[in-house]
């Protein structure tokens, strides 16, 4: 969402529904050679209907003083950039997540949130941000938006700050209507796709190393970008590992894109068993980053038996499983290199 990479802190911003607003006279944000040395402001416009001649006279007005204020402030961003909303939804949740690893490596100290908005696009619902004291302390609910509009954005104001401390976590719950869509909604940055975001303004600035605590598909995302973080037992660095390349020499060996062959079938089973395999977000972001590597080929081998072990599982669970599947062989007592064996 920010418009240049040495932008790391947004000053403030406004989307529809949010009002003027001075910050308590205690805090406010720093401008000066040590902070602040200059701004970049970024405008989103909505013009599906893409009419020509069109102009803008919005603009936004930001009051100095001499008198500096006790505090600096600055805003954390909680959400989740990597996700998708299917049709056809009358209510679609997921939850972002900022997690306790992520608040002890990114903060140096405890913050005060004082207030903070939500932000969704057009099929967002509801929105809910709760935090987790580090330890056995109860989650506490910040805020709790249930009838959240796009048009009519709402502040949420604290009674009293609330205290952050590395090792809290914070965790963003947002719902999403999409039953007038035939198509499946991304996040974006265009108002018709979708966000999920929790935006806290918060001092002392100092005390936070970064401003954004964000989750990828659900998965920490200072952990994701940590080639030496382990989520769930797979390490980040999965990619580069000798385990990469075991993996394609044996999917290369057994397995035909085009069809499924029982000698794959083993091999993908093991493969699935691997920690970076087995939850399926993990899995997704492994994948996503084998596309970046173009290892399109290994990827269509390790899918090769979709259908097949799908097939198998339903069978070998006690779901009834279809007419068209009865040749299907289901022996889930014995050890796979059994299992094509009478």
């Amino acid at each position: 969402m920010l418009p240049d990479s040495k932008c790391r802190d947004i000053i403030t911003g406004w989307q529809p529904g949010i009002p003027g607003f001075c910050h308590p006279g205690h805090i406010g944000f720093s401008v000066g050679a040590s902070r602040v040395r200059y701004a970049t402001l970024q405008v989103h416009w909505i013009n599906p209907l893409r009419r020509t001649g069109m102009t803008d006279s919005s603009g936004m007005a930001l009051y100095l003083t001499p008198n500096l204020r006790e505090f600096n402030l600055s805003h954390l961003r909680i959400g989740d950039i990597s996700f998708s909303v299917p049709p056809k939804e009358k209510s679609f949740s997921l939850t972002a997540n900022c997690a306790s690893a992520c608040t002890a490596k990114h903060l140096t100290g405890p913050i005060n949130v004082y207030q903070g908005f939500d932000h969704m696009h057009y099929t967002g619902r509801e929105i809910k941000l709760t935090l987790k004291p580090q330890g056995t302390g109860p989650e506490r609910t910040l805020w709790n938006n249930p009838f959240f509009s796009f048009q009519t954005t709402v502040f949420h104001k604290m009674e009293n700050p609330v205290q952050i401390r590395p090792g809290d976590s914070l965790h963003t719950t947002c719902n999403y209507n999409t039953e007038s869509r035939n198509k499946t909604t991304f996040f974006g940055q265009r108002a018709t796709d979708e966000m999920c975001f929790a935006f806290l303004q918060f001092y002392p600035a100092e005390n936070a190393l970064q401003t954004g605590c964000t989750s990828e598909a659900g998965l920490p995302q200072c952990q994701v970008r940590d080639s030496n973080a382990v989520i769930d037992g797979c390490r980040m660095s999965f990619t580069s590992s000798p385990d990469l390349e075991v993996m394609k020499k044996f999917l290369k060996d057994n397995c035909n894109p085009l069809q499924c062959l029982k000698e794959c079938i083993n091999v993908v089973k093991a493969i699935r068993k691997h920690p970076c395999f087995r939850k399926e977000n993990i899995r997704k972001l492994i994948e996503e980053r084998l596309v970046q590597m173009n290892l399109f080929e290994s990827l269509a081998h390790f899918h090769s038996c979709d259908v097949e072990i799908a097939k198998e599982e339903a069978m070998c669970q006690g779901i009834q499983a279809s007419p068209s599947v009865k040749s299907t062989r289901c022996l889930c007592n014995k050890r796979p290199y059994l299992r094509w064996i009478q």
